[in-house]
């Protein structure tokens, strides 16, 4: 940030043993003066410009007696600049659903160079960022994160260091974790409702119509299926999720329990169950009049 080095170089300085009196002497600069000070020959004063790296820096100035023109002393101002205080601060990333990617906060939100919120930049009193990260995220010139689609859910560690421009080596390294979730898995009640049994086999629904993955319709594809038995076995399912009914299944209702699982994490499950009840077919007996037949000889009707 700079500042104020040195209020009055003549503060020290003396005229026959007393403390000089500014009014009594002329102050010159005696030397080239660093670029990265300043030197006010009014006031005495010498400032530290901002961003300026460190080191030790002089120049030297000359004061002469007005009274005396010839009465003059040169002596050297020496001032030394520390580098900043630079601090990269852990942090927690996320979460991000890993199913469908994307971007995290940046790594340096908390990091401090002297003492302020770190800049990422090329330019004085801003940084550089360099990290690794592990497989499927990528670090961005911002400092967030992207993880890209179909990263497995889990804790990922990011190492990363911060380096202040002005001063080689005056670095900082955090490791910052990085959370990547599972995609939102539900598997929803299907119930279809009620049917009437018959001679052939019925297909009732599909179990996969009425899933989401992420809040949206369900890909099948993004999923394994795994199907309960019916303790009666009429009712399946199958692996392309419908549902169906066998021939000549009895009144009643019946139930099969199934869970999906996704792909890219295989213990993110959601489970639920299809429903149906089945009613028995119309039957009637209609009387009919089958005509005569010939007692003495007999016959079909």
């Amino acid at each position: 940030t700079g500042g104020t080095a040195i209020l009055n170089v003549l503060a020290n300085d003396l005229l026959n043993c007393n403390a000089v009196v500014r009014s009594e002497v002329d102050l010159t600069l005696a030397s080239a003066l660093p670029s990265v000070l300043t030197f006010d020959i009014a006031t005495g004063k010498v400032t530290v410009k901002p961003n300026t790296p460190k080191g030790t820096y002089s120049f030297d100035y000359k004061i002469c007696e007005i009274a005396n023109s010839g009465n003059c002393s040169t002596t050297t101002v020496e001032v030394k600049v520390d580098a900043p205080a630079i601090l990269a601060v852990k942090e927690n990333l996320g979460p991000i659903n890993g199913s469908v990617g994307g971007n995290t906060t940046s790594l340096i939100a908390s990091d401090k160079l002297n003492g302020v919120q770190a800049v990422i930049g090329s330019n004085p009193g801003e940084v550089t960022l360099t990290g690794t990260a592990p497989a499927g995220l990528t670090i961005n010139a911002d400092g967030t994160i992207t993880v890209a689609k179909g990263v497995k859910e889990g804790n990922y560690d990011v190492t990363y260091e911060i380096c202040d421009n002005n001063n080689i080596g005056n670095c900082s390294t955090a490791t910052s974790t990085v959370v990547v979730t599972a995609g939102v898995l539900v598997a929803n009640l299907d119930n279809a409702g009620s049917v009437t049994g018959g001679s052939s086999s019925q297909t009732l629904i599909n179990i996969f119509d009425n899933d989401t993955y992420n809040g949206s319709k369900l890909n099948p594809s993004d999923v394994k299926l795994t199907a309960g038995t019916d303790p009666k076995g009429y009712l399946t399912i199958g692996a392309d999720g419908n549902a169906v009914l066998k021939p000549n299944t009895p009144a009643g209702t019946y139930e099969v329990t199934y869970e999906i699982c996704e792909v890219l994490n295989t213990g993110n499950c959601s489970t639920n169950k299809v429903q149906v009840t089945v009613t028995a077919p119309a039957i009637v007996a209609v009387a009919e009049n089958l005509g005569s037949v010939n007692g003495r000889i007999g016959g079909t009707t």
